[in-house]
């Protein structure tokens, strides 16, 4: 989840996919304009949504959704009793699911003489940088990305690698799955 559009969308879906069930109780955190935003969907104030948003925030979590769908039992389980279960469903749902850090990177192509071609790859691995294609004309053609604050650094240390030659180019900037 990347934006509101996409929480919307995929509620909706779940709101459809589940629509006998009495309550679609879900917390989201985006890391665009830090927004997070919560609902008890008709449960006592309190007992779902922001202990679905505490799960959220306790693992350090943006960009993401967080639904629980309960279907009524009959059996009443108080406030306490609501809160523990929903941090409970959203616990196991974190931990069930596959998680990625990501970062603002640049995507940098980068061109570099064969002879420099192992220092520079040291370096780009060095730096955290993940290396997307590498093409292998008269000079190779490296195209990585990297954490945007060290942008700047690589591209001076591969400037160096290059004998002060600046062959490169940011093509782009966004959010990348980085090495942990």
């Amino acid at each position: 989840m990347e934006n509101e559009e996409q929480v919307q969308e995929h509620l909706k879906e779940i709101k459809a996919k589940y629509h006998d069930a009495k309550h679609h109780v879900y917390a989201y955190k985006l890391k665009k304009n830090n927004s997070e935003k919560f609902s008890d969907d008709g449960e006592p104030s309190g007992t779902a949504g922001m202990p679905l948003l505490g799960v959220i925030n306790s693992y350090e979590l943006s960009n993401v959704l967080i639904v629980v769908v309960r279907y009524f039992g009959g059996i009443l389980l108080g406030t306490s009793g609501l809160r523990k279960m929903y941090i409970s469903g959203g616990c196991g749902a974190v931990e069930s699911s596959k998680t990625e850090k990501r970062a603002f990177c640049s995507n940098i192509e980068l061109k570099i003489n064969y002879s420099k071609y192992s220092k520079a790859l040291s370096a780009i691995k060095k730096y955290g940088g993940v290396i997307v294609s590498t093409d292998y004309e008269d000079d190779i053609k490296i195209n990585f990305y990297i954490e945007k604050d060290k942008t700047e650094e690589i591209l001076k240390k591969v400037s160096d690698i290059n004998s002060g030659k600046n062959d490169f180019k940011i093509i782009s900037e966004g959010f990348m799955p980085v090495n942990e």
